[in-house]
């Protein structure tokens, strides 16, 4: 199983595009197994409730201080033995799997 783990603060406007880029990386590649979690940074603005809004693959953990713990305390939610960590203002494009994955190199 694959944990993308996306961090972030008062990214509301960006962090939609970035949850679905996700969901399309996963569809576009055939990845069945997998979980997305959002950590937030203590977030004003809609961020929680727009990773909410998505799948039910979406575990959110709020209040993490900044973008270390952030990431320590996504690791920990996590249940996958690949573990991709992401900033929730950055996509990823379906390409980039062969690059990751790719046995050849």
């Amino acid at each position: 199983m694959i944990s993308f783990i996306a961090i972030g603060k008062n990214i509301g406007q960006i962090l939609d595009k970035c949850l679905l880029s996700i969901e399309h990386f996963c569809r576009n590649n055939n990845i069945n197994n997998y979980e997305i979690i959002y950590v937030d940074s203590n977030s004003c603005d809609n961020s929680v409730k727009i990773a909410l809004s998505h799948t039910n693959l979406i575990k959110v953990i709020k209040e993490a201080p900044n973008a270390a713990k952030a990431r320590n305390a996504g690791f920990t939610m996590s249940t996958g033995d690949i573990l991709f960590f992401i900033d929730g203002d950055m996509t990823l494009e379906s390409d980039f799997y062969s690059a990751v994955f790719d046995n050849n190199c």
